[in-house]
Order: C-alpha cells, then sequence, then structure tokens
C-alpha cells in the first residue's frame, strides 16, 4: 500500500473539471500551487512533491506543474536523477495526446509542462526516476470530470 501524505483537503472543485481521488492507498486530488502533495515511491527510496502551475486544471487543456523529488528521509537531493512522467487511461488503453516537457532545475526539481487530460474518467499519473542503473517509481490514479 503506497503512503500518501496529503497536504491539501480533498474535494476541491477546480475550474472545467472536478479531479476525485480513486482509492484511498493510490489516488489524491490535484490541487493548487500554493499547496503541495507529497507521495511515496514504490521502493520507498525518495518523496515526489508536486503541484499544478495554475490554480485551475481545465479539462482537454494543456497544465504544468512544479515537481521535487527528495530522498526518502526528506532530504535535498545531492546526486543527478532523470524524472520521467506518464499519464494514461488504463480502462481505454491509451495515454495522453502529448508527451510532457520536463525540464531539471537541479538538487531534485523539475518543471514539467505540456499536461493534458483530453477526456473525463479514471487516469493515472506515474512518475519514474532513475539514478544509474536503478529505478523506482509510483503511480496515482485520478478521477477526472467535467
Amino acid at each position: 500500500m503506497k503512503k500518501l501524505i496529503p497536504l491539501l483537503a480533498l474535494g476541491i472543485v477546480l475550474h472545467g473539471c472536478n479531479i476525485n481521488p480513486v482509492s484511498n492507498s493510490s489516488a489524491y486530488l490535484l490541487g493548487i500551487p500554493s499547496y503541495s502533495t507529497v507521495i511515496e515511491s514504490k521502493g520507498k527510496n525518495y518523496q515526489i512533491i508536486f503541484s499544478p502551475k495554475t490554480a485551475q486544471i481545465p479539462l482537454n487543456q494543456y497544465f504544468d506543474m512544479d515537481v521535487q523529488i527528495k530522498s526518502a528521509m526528506g532530504q535535498t537531493l545531492k546526486f543527478p536523477i532523470k524524472l520521467s512522467i506518464d499519464a494514461g487511461m488504463a480502462a481505454h488503453n491509451h495515454g495522453m495526446n502529448s508527451k510532457p516537457m520536463i525540464e531539471s532545475l537541479g538538487q531534485g526539481k523539475y518543471k514539467v509542462k505540456g499536461l493534458l487530460f483530453h477526456m473525463s474518467g479514471e487516469w493515472f499519473l506515474e512518475f519514474s526516476i532513475q539514478r544509474g542503473v536503478t529505478f523506482d517509481k509510483t503511480k496515482i490514479t485520478l478521477e477526472v470530470s467535467t
């Protein structure tokens, strides 16, 4: 069971879509930039901290987010890592219509541009982390509706 550390209240209705968690163990609500969502990687090696760049996440429109990767103990990373982000709809067997661009800012901080939830339904958002030959990842599930 993945450990979720919520730092914002669930149930915020966003302009254009209502994003609700699907399960207690693997889902969380995307929110506004003044809050962060912290999730633990599957291998328990990292904390992934993310927040959207805009206060509203519209359905079928591009949005951006800030992501920070920290050690499992919450410390700033002093070594280079590679971050990949994917999203998709498992029930429909497809991903996003775009590939997000990820810009590394150093010390585990990233700007992610071009995420797109182009239809309503259940989406997953997956963060993959690579350090050398070591891989870790985590996936959350979101219900996106108009």
